[in-house]
């Protein structure tokens, strides 16, 4: 039986041909610990109020239990309860704007001076459901 060296030739050969067939595999991707599953996220944001009637960037007119949102942070259709000094709300991510970037969100307040009250004040965010990574389209 003769014995074939590997040369360095052989070596690129046999890499690029495994790349090659790799790229063709399906990945799924990992399944979280099933227990960990069912408990919803809470995370420490900065709130801020908006009352500027219009049309959000999901396409919807803005009404009461809308918030703006990053879109890389809390997609469009996600479903969150605030926390803030005492009060729960349930709000839905419709929106999003140029100052709205990271762990931040604009809670809708159709009052002016409801919204000045409201201020900017350190929130709690539990996620109760994520939506979809993209705005439907108009």
């Amino acid at each position: 039986m003769k014995q074939y060296r590997f040369t360095p030739f052989r070596w690129v050969v046999s890499l690029a041909l495994a790349g090659f067939y790799l790229h063709f595999i399906p990945v799924s991707p990992a399944k979280l610990n099933p227990a960990l599953e069912w408990s919803n996220p809470t995370f420490d944001f900065l709130a801020t109020a908006y009352c500027v009637p219009g049309i959000t960037a999901s396409g919807e007119v803005v009404a009461p239990g809308m918030v703006a949102a990053d879109p890389r942070v809390l997609p469009f259709g996600s479903i969150i309860q605030v926390e803030a000094e005492g009060s729960r709300d349930v709000y839905r991510v419709t929106d999003t704007g140029p100052l709205i970037k990271g762990k931040r969100i604009d809670v809708y307040i159709p009052a002016w001076t409801r919204a000045i009250e409201y201020g900017r004040k350190p929130v709690k965010v539990t996620v109760l459901q994520y939506g979809k990574a993209h705005a439907p389209a108009r």
